[in-house]
Order: structure tokens, then sequence, then C-alpha cells
């Protein structure tokens, strides 16, 4: 098979041959973006993990609704230009939980917006609509990774990135393809939408929550750089959390009433 074309690019990241996007062209190809590649580095420890769990210093400024039950969160009666370093980890962590959280009527400039992502790391500053600031690169990762500050295993699969599983054949690996995405855009328990409109603002957790768009936006977008997925094999799923977790609960329900009806068969022995 070392005649195939595919077989000519090998990836140095991984060994194994790329795969070209079936959307890949010339104008792409041609395409000289303004910075160069970044060299590989390890971003600091996200600010959600030095979060106190509860976001009692964000939850006392802003008032909380959630869109669905999974996903989705609107904050109202905030400023982001207002928030606190300790309120900023709380809504990190807010949005590591929630997927992506929202807000309207913000008076963030784009100086005002660089500003207060910086408190994250380092980012990237771009505008919708307008060509990549770098050159694409080839890259393999996990298909399934874990999330560094929940914990918790998620599908790292994105449609629009993704060209394909190193692993498989071509054919096998356009029908996994062809599935996955099938299954991430019929997931209607887990979707939330949101109209845009002047001084909206979304922050989304880009590790784990894919997102499309209809029709025409501007708009400035801000990339905090993140670290390089990997797997833990012992990392869990939301669903598989959750029963363990009520699993956990129902157990020590069954230990309280187990004590209670010991504590009443003491008192009536001694009566």
């Amino acid at each position: 098979m070392a005649h195939l074309q595919t077989r000519r690019h090998i990836s140095p990241d991984s060994g194994f041959p790329v795969t070209l996007h079936p959307k890949f062209n010339a104008k792409i190809k041609d395409h000289v973006p303004p910075d160069p590649i970044r060299e590989p580095f390890t971003p600091p420890k996200d600010r959600a993990s030095f979060a106190d769990k509860e976001k009692k210093a964000l939850f006392s400024v802003a008032k909380r609704v959630d869109l669905t039950e999974s996903i989705g969160t609107v904050l109202e009666n905030v400023q982001l230009s207002q928030l606190s370093g300790q309120q900023l980890d709380e809504l990190a962590l807010l949005v590591n939980e929630r997927g992506v959280v929202f807000f309207r009527d913000q008076d963030l400039t784009t100086e005002k917006q660089v500003e207060l992502f910086e408190h994250y790391d380092d980012t990237i500053l771009d505008l919708w609509g307008v060509g990549p600031n770098r050159p694409p690169i080839d890259t393999h990762h996990p298909a399934v990774r874990t999330h560094p500050v929940t914990g918790l295993k998620a599908l790292n699969v994105n449609p629009g990135f993704v060209t394909g599983f190193a692993e498989l054949k071509k054919l096998e690996s356009d029908k996994l393809l062809d599935f996955l995405s099938y299954h991430i855009h019929a997931a209607d328990d887990h979707y939330v939408r949101w109209k845009w409109a002047v001084g909206s603002v979304a922050m989304w957790d880009n590790r784990v929550i894919p997102g499309t768009y209809k029709g025409a936006r501007r708009g400035i977008r801000t990339t905090v750089f993140g670290e390089k997925p990997y797997l833990n094999p012992t990392s869990e799923s939301r669903l598989e959390r959750q029963s363990r977790e009520e699993s956990e609960t129902q157990k020590e329900h069954e230990k309280d009433n187990e004590d209670i009806g010991m504590g009443q068969k003491l008192r009536l022995e001694r009566t």
C-alpha cells in the first residue's frame, strides 16, 4: 500500500498517514496567515481549578438561569467588565460544568475583552468572517478525551476539523465519522440555541462543546490556549457519574434510616 497517495503524507506528530480534509481547496491552500505556527507549550493550570465549587462570589452579583437541564446558562444583571478575579475563576468553572454561558447587553470594548481573557492565560484574538490567523497544522488526538477540570470523558470529534481516524481504513473511517457527526447533531436533549444581539457574549468550553450557526454574523472572538487532549482510562461519562452519585446517595439514605431505627430501638429498651 506504500504506493497510495495517502501513504506519502505521514504526520510527524503521530507517524500515521495524513487524511486531507474533504473541503480542502486552493483558496485555503494559498491563504497566508499573518501569524506563524506556535511552538508546543504546556499552558498553566485551568483557572476553574481554583474556584469555589459553590460559586458564592459570582452568584452574589449575577442571577443564574439554566436554559436546559444539561447545557447552557444565562447570567443576568451582571457586567463581565466588572467581575473580580475570584468571580472570573468561578465563571470558568460554571462554563466547564454547563458547557456554555451567555450574557446580554454587555459593555465590553475590544481592549477590555482582551484584558478580561488574559486573566485565564495567553489568548488569540480574531474576527468572525476573516481568514484564519495561523496556518493549518496536522495533529492527532484521542477521539474520546478527559476534561481536565470536571474529570468527565467526552467525544472529541468536531466534524468541522476532524478528517478521519488514522488507525482505520478510509472507508471505515468515513463511516465512523459520518455516524459520530449524526450522533452529535441528533442529540436534541443536549442542545441549546442562542439568538445573537448587539452586546451579546457567549463563553463556551471549546474542548467539549461543538457549535454551529446559520446566517451572517460579525463579532470579536477571544480564545484561550488549552492543553493537549488526553484520555484517562478511569474517567467517567456524565451518565456514569450520575448513576454512581445516585447510588452513593441511596446508600447514605439507607444508612441514615438504619441509624435512626437503631436509636429508636435503644430508647424503647431503656424506657
